[in-house]
């Protein structure tokens, strides 16, 4: 997959949002979505009218049913509708691809759905891939098979993305979905632009 995932799509400036529960969704990530609330399938159905594109914005608060904007997050993941479905109690099952982080820096619209103007944020480069870069990706490797020999469950295709992926950054987001950690926390990595500070953080 290309490093620079964002630039093979045109992303627009304002997006509808999607506020979601319980998960950080991040670049690269491939993900099956129930949507329950109307609000949520009303904005998918206005997703797919506009290039199937749409922002998913995590909740502060999961027991929040009908969320403000001021109970979701501001830096989220531009995401792609892969494939959608209604299922037969009304509720719409989707399957979205990470596409690029990206900041809200106004909310257009709030009901009956929420309509954001966005700045896509872009990857800090690495200046200098240091001995002291490689030995991070390194311990983060080797923390992974230690976690694996501890009874932890992951794929073998992640561990084996891990092994190839050198780029700190999308490293990062690729292993932080696939463990157990706070949401606020997660949310943390998802907002840092610093690749090797991702890293660090996780």
């Amino acid at each position: 997959m290309d490093e620079r995932f964002e630039d093979t799509f045109s992303i627009p400036e304002e997006i509808v949002a999607l506020p979601v529960k319980d998960i950080v969704v991040f670049p690269y990530m491939l993900i099956p979505l129930v949507a329950s609330r109307p609000v949520s399938s009303r904005a998918i159905d206005e997703a797919l009218l506009k290039g199937r594109m749409i922002l998913c914005l995590t909740q502060k608060d999961s027991n929040i049913e009908e969320p403000s904007s001021q109970d979701i997050y501001r830096v989220g993941t531009v995401c792609i509708i892969q494939r959608m479905r209604k299922l037969q109690d009304g509720r719409t099952r989707i399957i979205l691809q990470g596409i690029a982080k990206a900041r809200v820096v106004e909310f257009l619209l709030e009901n009956p759905i929420f309509k954001v103007k966005i700045n896509i944020i872009k990857e800090l480069p690495v200046a200098d891939f240091s001995v002291e870069t490689e030995a991070l990706v390194r311990t983060i490797r080797e923390n992974l098979k230690k976690m694996e020999s501890m009874g932890k469950q992951f794929s073998q295709e992640f561990l084996s993305l891990t092994q190839t992926i050198n780029d700190p950054g999308r490293l990062a987001d690729i292993i932080v979905p696939n463990l157990t950690v706070k949401i606020e926390d997660a949310q943390l990595v998802l907002e840092e632009p610093d690749p090797i500070k991702r890293l660090k953080k996780v």
